[in-house]
C-alpha cells in the first residue's frame, strides 16, 4: 500500500495523511488551513518494508477553487441570436473574477464552441450570442476566469432551445420603486424607470404630455436590459407633469404614465397695490401667487424700506394670513418702498415690490381760485366772480371762503 505525507512551507515536519497503507492511488488531503502552502510526498510499502519517499509536489496554496457561474438563463430568442444572463460564482478562488466565456453546443456539431472572441468583463453578466442558424437547436454554458488566471468549471448547461422568432406585443410597466404618482422637492434628481417587454424589441420614446423628450444636459435616457430609465437632474417646478413611455413594434403598441409633482417655494404675489395712505400708515393689497409651489401658501411676509436706503429692508410682519395689510408708524412726508413675499412649507418665494410711496394724505389743498373779477358796484355792495382753481388737490371742491 501507500502512505501520503505533507508539510507546511515553513515547517520541517512531515505529517502522515493516512495512518494505514492504502492500495488505491488517490488520496484527499484534508483539514488544511486556507492561505497556507503545502508539499506532499508518497511512500510505498511491501512485505520488505517502506520505500524511499517520492519527490515532493510543488508548493500548493490551500484555497477554494473558482466555482462555476450560477443560474444561466435564456432571456430572449430570435431566429439568429440568443440572449443570456447569469449570476457570479459563489467562490472566486482567492482572486477577483475578471471575466467570462460563453460556450454553445449544437447537437449537429457535437462539441462545445466558445462564442465570444473577447472576454466578457466581470461587470457584464449578460451576453447576446449572434450568428446562430435559424431553426437549429442550441445549449449554452458559462465559465468564469479570475485574476490569477484560473478558469472555473463550466456552469450547468441551459436547456436546448430552437432559434426562431417568438412574436410578442409590447408590454410597459412601472419598474423598481416607481409609482404612478411621484413627488419631488426642487433640486432633487428624478429617475423614472419602466420595464419594457416585447418581441421584436419595440421602439421606445419618453413623452411629457404629448411632446417627445430629447436628451439634454439635465435630461438623459438609459436602457439596461429591459429597464428604460428617464433621468432629470436638479428638477425644477416646470418639470411637473405627466411622463409617458410609449413602446411600438410591428406587433402593436403599449404605454404607461407617471405623474410627477415638483414641490418648490411659491411664486411672487400679483397685483400689489396701495389702498389708503396717510402720513402715519399705508394699506397694501395683493393677490396670491399664480404658482403656489405645489403646496398651499401658509402666510405672507411684508417688508418696507426707506427710499433713501433702498437695500435696508425691514420686516414688518412674517405671519400675514390675508391678502391685505396696514403698515403703521410711518414718518409723515417720507418716501417708502414696500414688498410682499409668499411662503409655504418649502420656504419663502420671490418678492413683489411697489414704490416709492409717500406717507401723506392722498390729496392736497386746492390751488387758489383764478380770474377774480368785481362787478355791480353800489354804495353798499360789490359782486365778485371767479373761476375754479387749476388744481382741486385731488379732492372735489366743496366750497369757497370770501374774505375782505
Amino acid at each position: 500500500g501507500y502512505i501520503c505525507e505533507r508539510k507546511e512551507r515553513n515547517s520541517n515536519r512531515w505529517v502522515k495523511i493516512n495512518r494505514v497503507p492504502m492500495k488505491h492511488l488517490t488520496v484527499r488531503s484534508m483539514s488544511l488551513l486556507e492561505g497556507c502552502e503545502y508539499e506532499h510526498r508518497v511512500i510505498a510499502y511491501n512485505a520488505a518494508g517502506p520505500s524511499k519517499h517520492s519527490e515532493a509536489t510543488p508548493l500548493t496554496l490551500a484555497k477554494d477553487p473558482v466555482t462555476a457561474p450560477r443560474r444561466v438563463d435564456i432571456v430572449d430568442i430570435t431566429r439568429s441570436s440568443v440572449s443570456l444572463e447569469w449570476l457570479a460564482p459563489e467562490s472566486e478562488g482567492g482572486a477577483r473574477i475578471i471575466g467570462y466565456w460563453v460556450d454553445r453546443l449544437n447537437p449537429e456539431e457535437a462539441k462545445w464552441i466558445t462564442c465570444n472572441q473577447i472576454m466578457i468583463p466581470a461587470s457584464e453578466r449578460h451576453f447576446v450570442v449572434k450568428g446562430l442558424r435559424s431553426g437549429s437547436k442550441y445549449s449554452f454554458r458559462v465559465r468564469a476566469k479570475n485574476a490569477a488566471g484560473i478558469i472555473s468549471a463550466p456552469s450547468d448547461p441551459t436547456i436546448a432551445v430552437i432559434c426562431k422568432d417568438d412574436l410578442q406585443p409590447p408590454q410597459v410597466a412601472l419598474a423598481y420603486k416607481c409609482k404612478d404618482t411621484m413627488t419631488f422637492k426642487a433640486g432633487e434628481d428624478i429617475d423614472l424607470s419602466m420595464s419594457v417587454k416585447g418581441k421584436p424589441v419595440p421602439d421606445m420614446v419618453w413623452l411629457k404630455g404629448v411632446r417627445p423628450l430629447v436628451k439634454t444636459e439635465r435630461l438623459t435616457f438609459k436602457l439596461t436590459g429591459k429597464i428604460f430609465t428617464l433621468s432629470i437632474r436638479k428638477c425644477v417646478r416646470a418639470d411637473s407633469g405627466e411622463y409617458t413611455l410609449q413602446a411600438k413594434s410591428t406587433c402593436g403598441d403599449a404605454k404607461a404614465t407617471i405623474k410627477v409633482s415638483v414641490m418648490d417655494v411659491p411664486g411672487a404675489p400679483s397685483d400689489l397695490a396701495t389702498g389708503e395712505v396717510t402720513p402715519e400708515f399705508a394699506t397694501l393689497t395683493w393677490q396670491p401667487p399664480e404658482d403656489d409651489g405645489g403646496i398651499t401658501v401658509t402666510s405672507f411676509t411684508v417688508e418696507r424700506c426707506d427710499a433713501k436706503t433702498p437695500d435696508a429692508w425691514m420686516k414688518v410682519s412674517s405671519a400675514v394670513r390675508k391678502t391685505s395689510y396696514k403698515i403703521t408708524r410711518l414718518t409723515a412726508g417720507a418716501s417708502y418702498f414696500f414688498r410682499v413675499r409668499a411662503q409655504n412649507f418649502n420656504g419663502i418665494g420671490p418678492a413683489t415690490t411697489i414704490g416709492p410711496v409717500i406717507a401723506k394724505w392722498a390729496f392736497d389743498v386746492p390751488t387758489a381760485p383764478v380770474n377774480l373779477k368785481v362787478s355791480n358796484v353800489t354804495k353798499d355792495s360789490i359782486t365778485i366772480t371767479w373761476q375754479e382753481p387749476d388744481s382741486d388737490g385731488g379732492s372735489p371742491i366743496t366750497g369757497y371762503h370770501v374774505e375782505r
